[in-house]
This record gives structure tokens, sequence and C-alpha cells, in this order.
């Protein structure tokens, strides 16, 4: 057992309600999804290696890429939300396991499997009660103070690990972005779309195409939410999907 599972299981812990996950990638990579009812992990991943993964974020479109220039339509962000259930898990993370090998030293120099949760059956549910009370707090990475976590749950000395991810989520540099947090959810099979996508966020471009339409609302029977494009370098249209993601989720309860 982790020390962070070791920390999820010994304290009472009210878990937060559930998010769904999100699968972001370019709108192009999005787009052979929808098409294809499917997401298939089809290279090996560079972190566990020889391993060949589907990458979930619970509840954020938090997948980045550097873009500093323009891009067409088909460039731009894009992800599906889907049923947490779904999804056959392999391991849980609290953060972008990519990333970690950028994150400050005073948590890059612990091992990264110290922080798998896997083991923990509910684990997004109480990572999210422990460290942002609830999941809107957590879709914003507003996290619960450091007075009321230390008062609230068992942190000794020798946690250094649970009192280094809750300094992480307080990084606000350059280098670490919403990913410092951001649930991680790993799975070893295909993902097939059926009856479990609530809703494809996309460039308004896409809703030209009747077809790509009838793939989202009649195939998927999710909801469509488009954002504007303008002539703007790519990492700004983070925001939009975010914006996207929020009010799509502020009409079902999960947020507030």
């Amino acid at each position: 057992m982790t020390p962070l599972d070791r920390f999820l299981q010994r304290n009472s812990i009210k878990p937060a309600a559930s998010l769904p996950l999100v699968h972001s990638a370019a709108a192009y990579t999005i787009r052979r999804i929808v098409q294809t009812k499917q997401i298939i992990a089809k290279s090996e991943c560079n972190v566990f290696k020889g391993e060949k993964l589907n990458y979930f974020f619970v509840g954020r479109p938090a997948y980045k890429r550097e873009h500093e220039v323009e891009g067409d339509y088909w460039e731009l962000p894009a992800c599906v939300i889907l049923d947490y259930r779904s999804v056959s898990i392999k391991r849980i993370y609290p953060f972008d396991t990519g990333a970690f090998d950028m994150y400050p030293e005073f948590i890059r120099i612990m091992d990264r499997s110290d922080f798998e949760t896997t083991n923990t059956s509910d684990a997004p549910e109480r990572l999210i009660g422990s460290f942002f009370i609830s999941p809107s707090n957590y879709f914003k990475l507003r996290p619960r103070s450091a007075n009321d976590f230390e008062r609230r749950f068992d942190v000794g000395i020798l946690d250094e690990e649970i009192k280094a991810l809750y300094k992480l989520i307080l990084s606000k540099t350059g280098k670490y972005d919403d990913r410092r947090f951001s649930i991680e959810v790993q799975s070893e099979h295909t993902v097939a779309l059926t009856d479990n996508v609530f809703g494809v966020v996309f460039p308004e471009e896409y809703c030209e195409s009747d077809e790509f339409m009838g793939w989202v609302e009649n195939d998927l029977k999710a909801t469509p939410l488009p954002y504007q494009t303008f002539p703007l370098k790519k990492e700004f249209y983070y925001y939009a999907m975010y914006e996207a993601v929020s009010k799509f989720y502020q009409t079902k309860g999960w947020i507030k």
C-alpha cells in the first residue's frame, strides 16, 4: 500500500460527489474518436515503459501541449466527457504522471509510485474530499486551507508525501499548470463509446458538418459543446474548453 493510499484509508474523509472522466486531445484526434466510437491506446507510454495506455483526467480537460503559434481548427484542443464507470482502470494518480519530472524538487525527489491510489476503491472522491472538499473547488484548483487540512487529518512528520502533494497544489509558477493536481486515470483497454458519453467539446467549425453532428448527437447521444474560434495562439483555447466544460457541469449540477 502506498503512502497516499494509507492516508486516504486511515483518515475519516467525506468522499466528494463523483465527476466524469475527460479525455483531451487535438480536435482531429477527437473527431476520429467520435467517428469510430472508441478510444484506443495506439502507442507505448513513455512513462510506463512497454505499456499501451489510455489517459483520462477526473473532471478536468487538463491535457496540455506547448502551443505558441496559431493553428487550424483541427489542431485546437477538444475533449470527450464520459461516464467514469465505463473505463476499466489500470492505475490512479493525483497528478499528471507524464509531467512528474518537471515538478518542484520537493516532490520530485520522491518516488512517483508512492502517489498511486489504485488500491483505494473510491480514490478520486476521497482525494477531492480531503484536499478540496467539493468538486467545484477541485475543478477550480482551490484547496482546503492548510490549517483545516492539518487539523482535520492525521498528517505527521513521516507523511512527507502528503505534505508535498498539498504543497504542489499551491505551486503557481509558469511550469506547473492545472495538471499538478488533476486526478489521472489510466486504462490499458480500448474504451467503447456506447451510451457513456455525456458531452463533446470542439471548435465551432465542426458544427458545419451534419455528419459530425450526427455522430455526436445521434450515435453517441451526447451533448455537443462547441466553442468559438478566433485568430489566437492554440494555447489560448484551453480557456474556451474549460469554460464549455464548466457550463456543462453546472447544468448537470456537478459543480456550482
